[in-house]
């Protein structure tokens, strides 16, 4: 299929691009001028008998340069995960335009909430209807969150599987054996309250985390407990999706700047945690990433309404993680003081309330 050759002012954003080392095709302007990601060039008089030219608004070359320098990371990825990467690698706000911005936050948000939600009702269906009718409703939707959690044998789960054998009762214990103690210790973190009252969930909770340990071993396993323990914290409201999308196109740019700050930050503490302090920032250099944060951005705009006013996710997810701490030294007593742990699990310093 011939092409059509690019015009006079895509020939100029080229041409703008080139000399800043950055290479850009005239069918990817072309695509996110479709997309609208960039604006369409206007006619412009230029007088007498010059007559007309059609050129970009100005700024579109800087808006157009930061939009190469992403597409660059992975070439050919679809325009709102380019909008979306851009935005989380701070481009600023007056050269993204709002609009496919959150299309590509609601994208990222929703797209896979359907998928997921069906794999929790099939996992949930699974379970015999005698035994749903005997127990809890949140004990069977935190089954079938735990059922989930193993599909993917995701670090967290091989970490709880690990602490739990250093029991003594466990040492020569089986792998089924171990995975039924690690589904359990799941069950406990997905209900709608930590359960307290029960010695042995909170004994096994207790094993799995190994707060007494060091933190190498149980950093994925603290980080998925405390997000969990953080929703147990929370004050529950119920919301539809409707909800949750309307409020989204809803937000003002500084909102949209502010949230965006609020979830690097809370990627960045969660960073610092799991390289034992040794890396402070999380870089979004993929869409993946890019997705990632923009899940928390929109669910954010939910939580800020049920916690306290000036609350951070990154200070939420931090308590969270002392409280199911403390929690669990009262699951037997022992352990090392608060000042210690916490010391450990901010990266051998402990950070100001509000700051991370």
């Amino acid at each position: 299929m011939t092409r059509t050759p690019p015009s006079a002012a895509d020939l100029q954003l080229i041409h703008a691009c080139c000399d800043q080392g950055i290479p850009l095709k005239p069918s990817r302007l072309a695509t996110w001028r479709k997309y609208g990601l960039i604006p369409s060039p206007a006619p412009v008089y230029l007088g007498g008998r010059r007559g007309s030219q059609r050129r970009y608004p100005p700024g579109t070359e800087h808006q157009v340069a930061g939009l190469a320098v992403c597409d660059l990371l992975h070439p050919r990825m679809s325009p709102f995960d380019l909008v979306l990467l851009a935005f989380f690698a701070e481009m600023p706000l007056p050269f993204l335009p709002t609009v496919p911005l959150k299309a590509a936050l609601a994208l990222a948000y929703f797209d896979s909430r359907p998928q997921r939600q069906d794999e929790e009702q099939r996992a949930f269906d699974a379970i015999p209807v005698g035994w749903r009718d005997e127990l809890p409703a949140d004990f069977n939707w935190a089954e079938t969150q735990a059922e989930l959690e193993f599909k993917q044998e995701p670090a967290h789960v091989r970490q709880m599987r690990a602490n739990l054998k250093r029991l003594p009762g466990l040492a020569r214990a089986t792998r089924e054996q171990l995975d039924a103690r690690v589904h359990g210790v799941l069950t406990t973190l997905n209900r709608a309250c930590l359960p307290v009252e029960d010695t042995d969930a909170m004994a096994d909770l207790k094993a799995a985390m190994a707060f007494d340990g060091p933190p190498a071993r149980s950093r994925a396993a603290w980080m998925y407990a405390s997000i969990c323990h953080a929703e147990q914290l929370a004050v529950r409201r119920e919301t539809s999706g409707v909800e949750r999308f309307d409020a989204l196109m809803a937000l003002e740019n500084s909102e949209l700047l502010h949230f965006r700050e609020l979830a690097l930050e809370a990627l960045n503490a969660m960073y610092t945690s799991a390289s034992e302090g040794r890396l402070q920032r999380f870089e979004i250099r993929s869409p993946d990433h890019a997705r990632m944060a923009g899940g928390l951005l929109v669910e954010w705009n939910s939580v800020r309404h049920v916690v306290d006013a000036g609350a951070r996710p990154a200070q939420l997810t931090r308590d969270a993680l002392h409280s199911l701490w403390s929690a669990c030294s009262h699951a037997g007593g022992g352990g090392e003081g608060r000042a210690a742990f916490a010391a450990r699990t901010a990266g051998r310093r402990s950070a100001p309330r509000g700051n991370c």
